[in-house]
């Protein structure tokens, strides 16, 4: 029954769905890692919430380092704004100017459109018989750790 070829099949999906992410947000300019983070500033930004760089780094599970430099380019693009907390000096808040906001809008649709592509042959069942395996090989890996 089992291949143990379910990691290869996950990978291979995760890597053609960030290449195909990439080449059509190429002509907005930015990237899949890019948009991710603009995604997430711009749900927070709708619920009125404050982010934070350790808030981007939880939710797309990455080094500081590394969101620290996605950050300084999407500030260079003027797609972000870093701006000193008034309670804590230490902490900076990140927030998305117009222009980061209607490319996150964009780059919504862009995915939206691409996991509509994706799941063109599933049916509802097929789609929740789906996320549900994904979902518990998640916790099952989580629970081992």
């Amino acid at each position: 029954m089992y291949d143990g070829k379910i990691g290869w099949y996950l990978r291979n999906l995760s890597c053609e769905i960030v290449r195909n992410i990439d080449a059509r947000l190429m002509p907005k300019g930015v990237n899949s890692v890019q948009s991710r983070i603009l995604g997430f500033l711009y749900h927070k930004e709708q619920k009125s919430e404050i982010v934070c760089q350790r808030d981007i780094e939880t939710e797309i599970h990455t080094r500081a380092s590394s969101v620290s430099s996605v950050l300084d380019t999407l500030e260079k693009s003027e797609l972000i704004n870093r701006e000193q907390d008034a309670s804590n000096a230490r902490i900076k808040l990140i927030k998305l100017t117009p222009k980061g906001r209607q490319i996150a809008v964009e780059c919504k649709e862009v995915i939206d459109d691409l996991h509509e592509e994706m799941l063109k042959d599933f049916t509802n069942d097929d789609y929740e018989v789906f996320e549900g395996f994904i979902n518990r090989c998640i916790e099952n890996i989580k629970n081992d750790n």
